[in-house]
């Protein structure tokens, strides 16, 4: 502490003043030397997070788009196959099952029963096989029976 000088006047303490923030000045440069740099850097990565996220809301809507597109298709399906199952548990051709309309299960259900009373026949179903017997010889019409019951059982 023996180096110490007291201060007498302003003109000396202007000077130690001066020095010091001269100094300052100089570090304050030093460290912050850069900055102009990391300003032009701030705003190239500015632009492309602007651009990156234009892309992204681009893209977010062409997905958005998509889907939607997808989920109509994926809908379409599902009521196509609920048509063909409510067409052929009603007993209707499966060539008809596109006729039928409505929105949910229970409106084509109502479609389809409706449909098939215009369809079905009340009459009576034909047999699957002749019963009648053809009127005139008999002894033909028995060896007709024989040679069925022949055929029919084998051995």
């Amino acid at each position: 502490m023996s180096d110490f000088k007291p201060i007498e006047t302003q003109e000396e303490l202007n000077k130690i003043i001066e020095s010091r923030l001269a100094r300052q000045k100089e570090s304050i440069e030093s460290e912050f030397s850069d900055y102009s740099q990391l300003q032009e850097a701030n705003k190239n990565l500015e632009g492309k997070l602007e651009f990156l996220a234009n892309e992204a809301k681009e893209s977010e809507g062409n997905y958005k788009s998509k889907i939607e597109e997808l989920t109509k298709k994926a809908n379409a399906s599902e009521m196509a196959q609920l048509r063909i199952k409510i067409a052929l548990s009603n007993g209707l051709p499966y060539d008809l099952a596109d006729r039928l309309v409505g929105d949910d299960e229970s409106a084509l259900q109502s479609d389809a029963e409706r449909l098939s009373g215009f369809i079905k026949s009340n009459g009576p179903k034909p047999p699957l096989k002749s019963l009648e017997t053809n009127p005139g010889d008999a002894a033909k019409n028995n060896l007709k029976s024989m040679l069925k019951d022949l055929t029919n059982k084998g051995e």
